[in-house]
């Protein structure tokens, strides 16, 4: 018999339906709503930031005596779909249970296919304050086995003294019609992350196939900018039991850098 797990516990637990065979997929072009050029190259970094950070909030926050959803026998993630089902049920709804308690006086909307602000990720996170939404960070969901790791961390590369990030740019390959490391699927997924994040106004996107997790922070992008700069810093996940922390974290990071500006300095 399967044990029933709470929402709380749920965060020290993997997802589900994560045994399968890690087949790969095509990543389809980017449509005209989604044609953004990417940045030049990313900064890779580990996880462990956003998931302690997560870790932090559910071990303090006051939840509902609630359990998570038994793993469903008929549910298999064969497609796009498949995906944005499982993550309702299994990823996302923990999630949006500790932000919601953790900021109980504040009106946070987890919407699905918002097009408000052109193009239509599968998932918007916004407050609304004074009848308007402010977006703080997109969640998109992949077929399983469009993410690929390598192609993701060989997009990235190092500033160091010797070499900056104009280095960097001059000496970057010509993928299509843009100036990135980034090639075959990340290329295509990095094009459409850009355009998600400059519609909304964020800095945060993740992308998740339930293979992988990415969080992307495009550092350099700025409000009213058409463009993401130069690069980004980006996080690979393929823990399942890292995966609800390291999202929360990262979106908890994003509400707080958007809304909850440190002392001396401006949020995004």
């Amino acid at each position: 018999m399967t044990r029933l797990i709470k929402i709380r516990e749920s965060f020290h637990h993997p997802l589900p339906y994560t045994d399968g065979r890690l087949a790969s997929a095509t990543a389809n072009a980017s449509s005209a709503g989604t044609a953004t050029d990417p940045p030049v190259f990313g900064i890779f970094s580990e996880h462990r930031r956003y998931q302690d950070k997560g870790l932090g909030v559910v071990k303090d926050v006051k939840l509902p005596e609630e359990y998570l959803a038994l793993p469903e026998k008929a549910m298999h993630l064969e497609n796009e779909g498949d995906v944005r089902s499982a993550a309702a049920l299994y990823l996302l709804h923990p999630i949006n249970q500790v932000l919601s308690a953790h900021r109980s006086d504040r009106d946070i909307r987890c919407l699905a296919e918002d097009s408000k602000a052109g193009a239509r990720p599968d998932t918007t996170y916004s407050l609304v304050q004074n009848r308007t939404s402010t977006y703080y960070a997109v969640v998109e969901f992949k077929k399983r086995g469009v993410i690929s790791k390598s192609e993701f961390k060989s997009g990235c590369q190092a500033i160091t003294p010797g070499i900056s990030a104009n280095d960097l740019r001059q000496k970057a390959p010509l993928v299509g019609q843009d100036v990135t490391y980034f090639s075959g699927n990340a290329h295509k997924l990095m094009k459409q992350a850009s355009a998600y994040a400059v519609r909304r106004a964020t800095q945060y996107v993740a992308l998740c196939d339930w293979n992988y997790l990415v969080l992307i922070r495009f550092t350099e992008l700025k409000p009213g900018q058409n463009y993401v700069g130069d690069y980004c810093d980006i996080v690979i996940i393929n823990q399942p039991r890292d995966v609800r922390a390291a999202l929360l974290g990262f979106l908890l990071e994003a509400y707080e850098k958007k809304f909850v500006p440190t002392r001396g300095a401006q949020s995004q």
